[in-house]
């Protein structure tokens, strides 16, 4: 019995010795496994580092992307994915970048060009394309007033328009015809359930006698990241932009100003409103934060925003006043204010008809404790000479107020119609002409989140 049991613990040894030089055998040979997320690549790409997406070095060529730089701890590769053709194109991998050839120089192309940049789904379950413009430089609007006709529906002379399989058409888009500077910006497109809807980003380039590479200074570096449906930093819905931090700014598209940049015809012409969009910002609620106050900002990218003056029309309705570069989207007030004195004033809710800024349920004065009559005087639409509600008729007295908003979901629309502040609509000098000196750039908020109070 005793030999019996000596060798059973024996054999029994044996196979667990064995079992562990097995195990020991074939460690020698295990996969190694990784999620596909972003990384940063080294600084060896075009322009230096950039996001990528982390795959095995054998994935990374079979997708024809660069491999640039070590990620999951040495297993995989930073993979960049660049496209960098002047034709059309198919995007399917995420995160792919969308560049100019000479890209981080200027665009040299002295003939026009037409990019149909179209992006398929990498998978069924995505419900979004978020579109960065890391970098984002082509000509502006041809006039520096929001002179333009219906049927033209805009004044860009280099455009970027952006489609759905499901929305076909640029102008049925909130987004519009976009063009100048978009440095910084971001936007979402909503894309259908149905797999193969996709969107389709056409660049077009305007060539004429002036409007010269070097005065264009067309430059682009756009991020085409791809969104889940169930992925928790997916925009709600019907938001073209989506904001997390607790405070920044939102501004209407192009308002981004280029150094030397000037405002003439065929020129690079930053900085001015481009009108036919209806682009909605909405900001994530953080924790303890109850309120969002918006301000019209004071600077922008290091510049001042400076009061000035429209000359150009006549004060008893309401386009001969004073504007601030970061509220003077809208001159024109007629038929609201038929009196000379009411120039400079804050038009609220059904007094704002042709371009606006939205933000539901809000109320024209600084977030805090909530208390005084005012706080029932709720207002949707702000237009006009100043933000809010503001009927203090003296030059030297008219501010903008704060604005307010303490409803769920936050947001911001910026409104920017087609047909606004013509120059002599009628031919008669009427009281919506512009001074040659007038600007109407857009709108810049600062906005910041504000905490609970009982």
């Amino acid at each position: 019995m005793r030999s019996l049991s000596y060798i059973i613990i024996t054999l029994l040894l044996g196979y667990v010795t064995a079992e562990e030089k097995l195990a020991k055998h074939f460690s020698l040979f295990s996969v190694v496994t990784f999620g596909n997320e972003e990384c940063t690549s080294s600084s060896s790409v075009a322009g230096g580092a950039t996001a990528g997406t982390c795959y095995s070095s054998t994935e990374c060529s079979d997708k024809n992307g660069m491999a640039a730089g070590n990620c999951a701890s040495g297993f995989g590769v930073c993979c960049v994915f660049l496209n960098t053709g002047a034709v059309a194109s198919t995007i399917t991998e995420n995160r792919t970048r969308l560049r100019n050839a000479e890209y981080p120089s200027i665009a040299t192309a002295t003939t026009a060009q037409s990019i149909a940049y179209t992006i398929n789904k990498m998978n069924s379950d995505i419900c979004q394309i978020r579109l960065d413009f890391d970098n984002f430089i082509i000509a502006g609007p041809s006039v520096t007033t929001e002179n333009v006709a219906l049927s033209a529906g805009t004044v860009c002379q280099d455009t970027l328009a952006l489609t759905t399989t499901d929305v076909s058409t640029w102008s049925s888009m909130p987004t519009g015809k976009l063009c100048g500077a978009l440095i910084g910006e971001h936007l979402y497109v909503e894309l259908s359930p149905t797999s193969s809807d996709s969107l389709t980003a056409t660049l077009e380039t305007l060539v004429s006698g002036t409007l010269t590479p070097a005065i264009a200074q067309r430059v682009w570096d756009i991020k085409v990241s791809q969104i889940e449906c169930h992925a928790t930093y997916r925009a709600p819905s019907g938001c073209q932009r989506y904001i997390m931090e607790q405070s920044g700014k939102i501004i209407s598209m192009n308002f981004y100003k280029v150094t030397g940049s000037t405002y003439s015809a065929n020129a690079q012409n930053s900085g001015i409103d481009i009108f036919t969009s209806n682009i909605k910002t909405c900001i994530r609620r953080a924790k303890h934060m109850c309120c969002v106050q918006y301000d019209v900002c004071t600077t922008y990218n290091g510049i001042a925003l400076a009061d000035w003056e429209n000359t150009g029309g006549t004060a008893n309705m309401g386009s001969k006043g004073v504007f601030n570069e970061g509220w003077s989207f809208d001159i024109n007030t007629d038929p609201f204010l038929i009196d000379a004195s009411q120039v400079n004033v804050g038009l609220v809710d059904s007094q704002c008809t042709g371009d606006y800024v939205e933000i539901p349920s809000s109320m024209s004065r600084s977030c805090g404790a909530l208390f005084g009559s005012h706080y029932n005087g709720m207002n949707t639409r702000y237009c006009g000479s100043k933000l809010g509600a503001n009927w203090n008729y003296v030059t030297a007295q008219a501010k903008s107020s704060s604005v307010c908003d303490c409803s769920e979901p936050f947001s911001v629309s910026i409104h920017l119609d087609d047909l606004n502040d013509s120059v002599d609509n009628n031919g008669a000098g009427d009281s919506m002409d512009l001074a040659a000196a007038s600007l109407p750039r857009g709108t810049c908020l600062d906005y910041k989140q504000t905490p609970c109070y009982s």
